[in-house]
């Protein structure tokens, strides 16, 4: 029974996420596409947990712990784990005929980054119990939607213009590793450093970036959230809205843009 609590609590968060996010769509995407992007998500733990495999072996143990802590946070979880993902959002999700508007990016960063976590939910609340489970769905699981909100809508911003463009795909991938990597260190600095060794710097440093990360991201992607919903409300409704987003309504391919009137 508590195991089945334990699942129960470790996937939730994922599934209600992935819930809000249809509701905020107005063109919704197919759900085997959502399933496909989340499944793919679960699919890059193994090639992410070979790689900060071999990522590990370049730090040094017994050194300066900040440094120690900062390189698991870049090198072993932020760049193997954003790379990985960005590889299906742009790679795979953008080859979809479906992906025909920039909501469809964001749809598909956060089901592919939060079919990751619920793996990675799965394993740290078997160990951990259900005060994980509350501990992360407050902090990891929004995290991790956030960066795939994130990388998503960057990657839907360079594939969608016209003429494709190189710098938002940059964007994309790297806001993410960058945030993701401010996130975890807080955490990984107080492991390094250890129990008997953990003073007011560091605590104060995890209590202040930590929420900062995630409160600040989600803030950002709601706002997005919020303007690419009045584009597709303004669809709906026949017109064309004024140029809120970073990329412009009038900046999209004329081809997708015709498709997705006929939508």
């Amino acid at each position: 029974m508590m195991v089945f609590l334990s699942l129960t609590a470790a996937l939730l968060p994922s599934f209600w996420l992935i819930r809000y996010l249809i509701r905020s769509d107005a063109f919704q995407e197919p759900p085997r596409l959502i399933l496909t992007s989340f499944a793919l998500g679960i699919g890059i733990v193994l090639p992410v947990a070979f790689t900060a495999a071999k990522a590990r072996l370049l730090l040094v143990l017994g050194g300066d712990p900040y440094a120690y802590a900062l390189g698991r946070a870049f090198l072993t979880a932020a760049f193997p784990e954003e790379a990985f993902k960005f590889l299906v959002v742009a790679g795979i999700c953008t080859r979809w005929f479906e992906f025909n508007d920039p909501m469809d990016g964001v749809v598909y960063g956060i089901a592919t980054s939060l079919g990751f976590a619920a793996f990675e939910n799965v394993l740290f609340v078997l160990y951990g119990g259900i005060g994980v489970a509350v501990i992360r769905a407050l902090t990891a699981m929004p995290a991790h939607a956030a960066f795939g909100a994130i990388m998503g809508y960057g990657v839907a911003r360079a594939f969608l213009a016209s003429p494709p463009r190189l710098a938002p795909m940059l964007w994309a991938f790297l806001g993410p590793v960058l945030l993701h990597g401010i996130y975890d260190s807080p955490m990984l600095i107080i492991e390094a450093v250890g129990p008997a060794n953990v003073g007011v710097g560091e605590i104060a440093m995890a209590a202040i970036t930590v929420p900062s990360v995630v409160i600040g991201s989600l803030a950002w992607i709601y706002s997005r959230l919020s303007a690419l919903r009045a584009v597709q409300l303004a669809r709906l409704a026949g017109s064309l809205p004024p140029p809120r987003l970073l990329v412009p309504i009038v900046e999209l391919a004329p081809a997708r843009i015709e498709r997705d009137a006929l939508e």
